[in-house]
């Protein structure tokens, strides 16, 4: 909504319109820039699933370069998110077609991304079609990988860690403690790593727990993927 809504009389437009008692499912092509002369480039974002920061990207290739995202199913809170990289690859594949059902394809991927990206290549051609330009950024190799260990990381593992991934990005330093949140619930865990992601700004203030929920779910299940391809074309 933001990135077709970018001016604020038409963000309010688009916010008088919505139902607030529907559930509007979170799309996972996202036109960043819908128009242009060129193929559509489709770019996949890293673990956190978010396309927004695609956006400088997407203006750096040029008004006639069209530019999609394509958001991470379980960013919601609601939708679980896939454990495999083939489940996702396929979905992927499937939004892209919306726009362009045939090749010559044009993917890319940041991080994480860079791995669905290759997979989603990988799926394209063995179904016959064109891949002309895979562009990895940032990525880990697409070789086999092991999968990760499981001991040691249970949810205050995940809550702090990624507070402090988001923190160092940002240049701040996390004031989420493992010892005070191993102290607390569940819920109140959750609440602790929506608070704190308020602070970093990341979320606004009151948001519903969905978001940070959903934020969770979606890393974790992507740092545990296992991904093996077994041919590479």
């Amino acid at each position: 909504i933001l990135l077709q809504a970018p001016t604020i009389e038409q963000l309010a437009l688009h916010l008088t319109q919505l139902r607030q008692d529907e559930a509007t499912p979170w799309p996972t092509l996202v036109p960043i820039q819908a128009t242009g002369d060129l193929p559509p480039f489709f770019c996949v974002p890293g673990s956190g699933g978010n396309v927004l920061y695609l956006h400088a990207l997407a203006r750096c290739l040029g008004p006639q370069q069209p530019f999609y995202g394509l958001q991470a199913v379980g960013l919601d809170g609601v939708t679980p998110p896939f454990v495999t990289m083939e489940a996702i690859a396929a979905h992927n594949i499937a939004a892209i077609k919306q726009i362009q059902p045939h090749g010559p394809y044009r993917l890319g991927g940041h991080s994480f991304g860079g791995k669905v990206a290759f997979a989603m290549a990988q799926q394209l051609l063995q179904a016959g079609e064109e891949v002309t330009h895979l562009l990895l950024f940032d990525a880990a190799a697409p070789i086999p990988t092991p999968k990760a260990a499981a001991s040691g990381q249970d949810d205050v593992w995940w809550l702090v860690g990624l507070a402090a991934a988001f923190g160092e990005l940002l240049g701040q330093q996390t004031q989420l403690s493992a010892v005070e949140v191993r102290e607390l619930d569940s819920d109140e865990q959750l609440h602790a790593f929506q608070h704190e992601l308020e602070r970093l700004n990341l979320l606004p203030a009151g948001s519903d727990l969905r978001q940070a929920r959903g934020l969770v779910q979606l890393f974790k299940s992507n740092q545990r993927m296992h991904y093996a391809p077994s041919t590479v074309l």
